[in-house]
Protein backbone atom coordinates (compact mmCIF):
# COMPACT_ATOMS: atom_id res chain seq x y z
CA UNK A 1 0.00 0.00 0.00
CA UNK A 2 1.02 3.49 -0.63
CA UNK A 3 2.04 5.72 2.35
CA UNK A 4 -0.91 7.95 1.46
CA UNK A 5 -3.64 4.78 1.73
CA UNK A 6 -2.30 4.01 5.52
CA UNK A 7 -2.73 7.61 6.42
CA UNK A 8 -5.98 7.96 4.73
CA UNK A 9 -7.09 4.78 6.70
CA UNK A 10 -5.55 5.86 9.54
CA UNK A 11 -7.62 9.09 9.58
CA UNK A 12 -10.78 7.66 8.66
CA UNK A 13 -10.72 5.32 11.46
CA UNK A 14 -9.70 7.72 13.77
CA UNK A 15 -12.94 9.86 12.64
CA UNK A 16 -15.44 6.59 12.67
CA UNK A 17 -17.77 7.32 15.53
CA UNK A 18 -18.51 11.32 13.98
CA UNK A 19 -18.93 9.79 10.70
CA UNK A 20 -21.47 7.11 12.19
CA UNK A 21 -23.16 10.24 14.22
CA UNK A 22 -23.59 12.08 11.06
CA UNK A 23 -24.91 9.06 9.27
CA UNK A 24 -27.22 8.56 12.37
CA UNK A 25 -28.15 12.11 12.12
CA UNK A 26 -28.79 11.88 8.27
CA UNK A 27 -31.13 8.81 8.62
CA UNK A 28 -33.09 10.16 11.39
CA UNK A 29 -33.91 13.52 9.42
CA UNK A 30 -33.93 12.09 5.72
CA UNK A 31 -36.90 9.44 7.35
CA UNK A 32 -38.59 12.35 9.32
CA UNK A 33 -38.83 14.89 6.45
CA UNK A 34 -38.95 11.87 3.98
CA UNK A 35 -42.89 10.53 5.75
CA UNK A 36 -43.45 14.42 6.16
CA UNK A 37 -43.16 15.07 2.29
CA UNK A 38 -44.80 11.73 1.24
CA UNK A 39 -47.91 12.31 3.52
CA UNK A 40 -47.94 15.86 2.14
CA UNK A 41 -48.14 15.05 -1.76
CA UNK A 42 -50.59 12.17 -1.44
CA UNK A 43 -53.34 15.04 0.92
CA UNK A 44 -52.18 17.00 -2.31
CA UNK A 45 -53.04 14.46 -4.48
CA UNK A 46 -56.02 13.35 -3.03
CA UNK A 47 -57.66 16.84 -2.86
CA UNK A 48 -56.49 17.67 -6.65
CA UNK A 49 -58.45 14.56 -7.66
CA UNK A 50 -61.25 14.52 -5.19
CA UNK A 51 -60.66 10.89 -3.83
CA UNK A 52 -63.02 10.13 -1.08
CA UNK A 53 -60.12 8.07 0.70
CA UNK A 54 -56.52 7.77 -0.18
CA UNK A 55 -54.12 6.74 2.67
CA UNK A 56 -50.50 7.36 3.01
CA UNK A 57 -48.70 4.64 4.27
CA UNK A 58 -44.96 4.07 4.57
CA UNK A 59 -43.89 0.15 5.68
CA UNK A 60 -41.22 -0.29 8.15
CA UNK A 61 -39.70 -2.63 5.84
CA UNK A 62 -39.28 0.21 3.18
CA UNK A 63 -37.64 2.70 5.89
CA UNK A 64 -35.62 0.04 7.50
CA UNK A 65 -34.07 -0.95 4.04
CA UNK A 66 -33.81 2.75 3.13
CA UNK A 67 -31.67 3.35 6.32
CA UNK A 68 -29.46 -0.03 5.83
CA UNK A 69 -28.29 1.20 2.59
CA UNK A 70 -27.58 3.93 3.53
CA UNK A 71 -25.39 2.49 6.16
CA UNK A 72 -23.71 -0.04 3.59
CA UNK A 73 -22.05 3.25 2.25
CA UNK A 74 -19.87 4.14 5.51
Amino acid sequence: MKALDKKLIRDLSRLRGQIIAIAFTGAFLGTALGLWFGAAVTQNYARFFSFPLLRYEAGTGVVAGAIFISFTWI
